[in-house]
């Protein structure tokens, strides 16, 4: 571990910067805009690993999603449940993990008509 906290150490400083955090939005706004500037213009060759009917883009977008969802499930009923001593107030935290799961899974299948 100690090789790796040297290697991260001018990171966690440049980080630590006021200046550094300012930009940081930006350049990732950037780097995202760019990156889709790139696609856009077919810059990049097409792929089967960049298909979105990619069998194995489905099943493992699908399988993190459960892992996600089955671990963080728990967690928040646990832990609201500790914190507040409410079942009311955990059922509306896991119904909030529920909605979301369900906006998550309708809004791709509506935007690229693909059903991930």
């Amino acid at each position: 571990m100690e090789p790796l906290d040297r290697c991260a150490r001018p990171l966690r400083t440049a980080l630590v910067r006021s200046s550094m955090r300012r930009g940081l939005p930006w350049g990732l706004l950037g780097l995202m805009l760019g990156g889709s500037l790139l696609k856009a213009l077919a810059l990049l060759p097409d792929s089967y690993l960049s298909s979105k009917r990619n069998l194995l883009n489905i099943y493992f977008v699908k399988l993190a999603w459960a892992w996600t969802f089955w671990l963080l499930l728990p967690f928040i009923a646990i832990t609201n449940y500790c914190l507040s001593r409410n079942v009311l107030e955990m059922l509306r935290r896991i119904s909030t993990l529920l909605v979301g799961t369900m906006v998550w899974q309708m809004i791709p299948s509506f935007s690229f008509s693909v059903l991930i």
